[in-house]
């Protein structure tokens, strides 16, 4: 796995960082407008330098068209390495070094970083929505919203997955997954399903066999699941071995195609659902097209350059970012906040129209502003869109 420093032009900032945190003062007349991606480029669970190559390729896109309103972008990453220590040191050095925005970032410590971009009124563009800060704090817009996303996740399961009504949920020990865990089970129960049992395993888990075999030993027909690619690939690789068909479904920001067609699952039995629009079999449009081509510009190759829904995680957050930025003369994070309720249509083509000027809709959740899902199947290499939908809280 590439590591950022091998990832093109990209500064990696230093998270030794200490002091007072205070709303940053916006760049020096001629100096590039900063902004910041941090999270889990590397780590035990998540190891994901592709999201970094995503919001590159985006700012390198800005850059060349003339840049936000006339000013040069400059992305700062910050490598939480799995780690919360290093993500409330993110969180500093946000502030230290006058980022005007965080965007498009995974971490499982967001409770650890979004208080210093809070406290200094810096916003956090396409944050994927675990912690619960997440889902509350006003300077956190999610793409990837958990409540919606999981609630599909139950909903897919029990009808599509042959009908399932009995079911198990695989989910990874660690901030989030247990809350996720209940949209699953309520949504699955709101649909029909019967049965469904919860394991949690541990990050540090690699033989997957044994947990499956708990499962289906306890009769569950079907399986969902929660975790980071590399785990997610392993429960499949352990499934596939029982020789049973066993259909599963997962979130779309765990699928890294270059990970998964190895494993050889079967076609049709592998369902996805996610915020995101995402190059596949049948799939086109202008705002995909546009992303791989800048993908490819920026000459990152291996699982740095994965074209996949967490590089154009990134990619989304960088052009919010610049949606929010339009028509102001001195770009800072409170004045890029105050422009976010003029974005009432939220639409790059990579994902459904959005709002960011109301509410979700889910009672607690604030900011999951969007609640519409692309449905997939997976093909054997790569994913096929099957339609959108939207999704409500189970009752």
């Amino acid at each position: 796995m590439l590591t950022v420093a091998a990832v093109g032009s990209m500064v990696m900032g230093g998270i030794a960082l200490s002091g007072v945190i205070a709303a940053p003062p916006a760049s020096a007349a001629g100096s590039p407008v900063n902004i910041m991606i941090e999270g889990a480029i590397s780590g035990p669970v998540y190891a994901l330098p592709e999201m970094v190559t995503g919001a590159q390729a985006a700012v390198d896109r800005l850059n060349k068209e003339g840049g936000v309103d006339g000013q040069t972008v400059k992305l700062i990453t910050c490598d939480d390495q799995g780690n919360p220590n290093n993500d409330a040191a993110c969180g500093r050095e946000a502030v230290a070094d006058h980022v005007v925005a965080a965007v498009g970032s995974l971490s499982i410590y967001d409770n650890d970083f979004i208080p210093a971009l809070a406290a200094a009124n810096i916003p956090y563009f396409a944050s994927t929505d675990i912690n619960p800060i997440d889902h509350t704090s006003p300077v956190s817009f999610p793409v990837n919203a958990s409540a919606t996303d999981y609630t599909a996740e139950g909903e897919l399961l029990a009808k599509d997955s042959g009908k399932c009504t009995d079911a198990a949920i695989l989910g990874v020990d660690q901030p989030g997954t247990t809350q996720g865990m209940s949209f699953i089970v309520n949504a699955f129960k709101a649909k029909g399903g019967k049965t469904i049992k919860e394991y949690l395993y541990p990050n540090t888990t690699s033989d997957f066999a044994p947990l499956v075999a708990t499962a289906t030993a306890a009769g569950a027909k079907c399986i969902s699941m929660i975790g980071g690619p590399q785990s997610v690939v392993g429960i499949l690789e352990a499934v596939k071995q029982t020789g049973q068909k066993i259909p599963v479904n997962t979130n779309l920001a765990t699928i890294v195609p270059a990970l998964y067609t190895p494993v050889g699952f079967p076609t049709g039995e592998l369902t996805v659902n996610g915020t995101y629009f995402v190059p596949g079999p049948g799939t086109s449009s202008a705002a995909l097209s546009q992303f791989e081509s800048d993908m490819k510009a920026t000459g990152v190759t291996g699982a740095a350059g994965a074209v996949d829904t967490l590089s154009e995680n990134g990619y989304q957050g960088v052009l919010m970012f610049a949606d929010a930025a339009k028509g102001l003369k001195t770009i800072t994070g409170p004045a890029l906040l105050a422009n976010v309720k003029n974005m009432t249509n939220v639409n790059t083509g990579l994902t459904p129209a959005f709002s960011l000027a109301k509410s979700g809709v889910f009672p607690g959740y604030p900011q999951d502003r969007d609640n519409h899902e692309v449905y997939y199947s997976w093909t054997g290499s790569g994913l096929k869109e099957e339609g959108t939908f939207a999704v409500a809280p189970a009752k």
